[in-house]
Parts: C-alpha cells; structure tokens; sequence
C-alpha cells in the first residue's frame, strides 16, 4: 500500500514526499517506536476521509498543510537524529529500483524546502550548532541511500 501511495504522489509538489515518509514511517513503527501519536492519528483521519485512488492536488496539499502544522507543534519532543532517521528510513523502505531515480530527486528537493520551513522555527534550529546541518545531511543520507549505505550514512553523520 506504501508503494502505491507514494507512486499517485509523483505529479505533485516535491515537498509531498516529507508528508509521504511520516506517514508511512509513523504506520510502520505504530505506537513502539519514534513516531508521533499525533501524526498517525492524522495520517488515519486523513485515510478515511479520502479514497487513495482519487487523490486530488487540494486533498494532498490539505493533507501536507497537516502534517506541517503538526511537525511545528512536536519537532522539539525528538532530536534532530531522530527526524532525519525518520525521514531517511521511510525513503530507504520505499526506494525500489523502480522508484530510486524519483525519489533522489525529490528526496534532495524536499530536504531544501524542509529546512526552509524549519529555519522560520528558532525554538529548534537555534539549539543547532550549525543550522546548514540539517539540509546538508538530509541530502547527504538521500545519496546514501540510493547506494543501499543507510547505517554507514546515519552512523558516519552521529561522529
């Protein structure tokens, strides 16, 4: 279901696949592991409102528009770790070869358009050493992942 969702999604704007990677993430990992109650329950709303195979431009956005607001309630409850892995590890699940070369592309596109938005947040990225940090290693783990080194990546970033 993840694959095919995400597939409907290649006509729309590049940041969609933010919103794409925490709600399949926050499925995935249910209630056990990093994600955000609040997120599921919108990815779950969000789920009965609309049919996934009639998916519109306004349904997306509306659903985006979500999951933003949420992300700028909650990012300070996990570490910058924590959110680039979230995202990271959602992209790595869904990168099969018939997806890779749209989702390195759209991955590198959300990460800009990530940190624009989170830049206008103090409260988390003025704890940052270095602001740039955050676009600089989203996109530098979207070209590890396409070369299948997600742990190297996530483990040589931690150093």
């Amino acid at each position: 279901m993840a694959t095919f969702f995400f597939r409907n999604l290649t006509e729309y704007d590049p940041t969609l696949l933010g919103s794409t990677c925490i709600n399949v993430q926050s499925k995935r990992f249910g209630e056990e592991g990093i994600a955000l109650e609040s997120i599921l329950n919108t990815t779950n709303k969000y789920r009965r409102k609309h049919n996934l195979n009639e998916l519109t431009e306004e349904s997306v956005r509306e659903y985006e528009v979500q999951i933003l607001e949420i992300i700028e309630y909650e990012i300070n409850t996990i570490s910058l770790f924590d959110f680039v892995e979230l995202l990271t590890g959602c992209v790595y699940d869904l990168s099969c070869p018939q997806v890779i070369p749209f989702v390195k592309e759209k991955f590198i596109a959300m990460a800009s358009k990530l940190y624009d938005y989170l830049l206008f947040k103090p409260g988390f990225l003025s704890l940052q050493r270095d602001p740039c940090l955050f676009a600089s290693t989203l996109i530098f783990l979207s070209s590890k992942i396409i070369t299948s080194k997600r742990n190297e990546a996530l483990l040589s970033w931690r150093k």
